[in-house]
């Protein structure tokens, strides 16, 4: 992946629904949330792992493949729709 603010992008996404979740709760689930996704954890992360993309679309994009695809030797992966129905349970 060569857009390095993609995790934090997707950290800050879910960090404003946690807070969103907090800002509704009751006192635990406020205390539970705020201590869940706090800003210096962003860097932790980023310190100890090493992070992969994955994306999905409704069409094949050649020039997303040509870009992000280590020029077009990536690799590409079907899924049936119904993958991605809920399952009740």
């Amino acid at each position: 992946m060569d857009d390095t603010e993609e995790l934090t992008f997707g950290f800050n996404v879910g960090r404003l629904l946690v807070d969103a979740r907090a800002e509704n709760g009751d006192q635990l689930t406020q205390f539970f949330c705020h201590e869940l996704m706090r800003e210096e954890d962003l860097a932790k992360i980023k310190k100890l792992f090493e992070f992969y993309s994955i994306s999905f679309g409704l069409r094949d994009d050649p020039q997303q493949w040509k870009g992000y695809a280590d020029q077009g030797r990536g690799i590409a992966m079907g899924l049936a729709p119904t993958f991605f129905e809920l399952v009740p349970f």
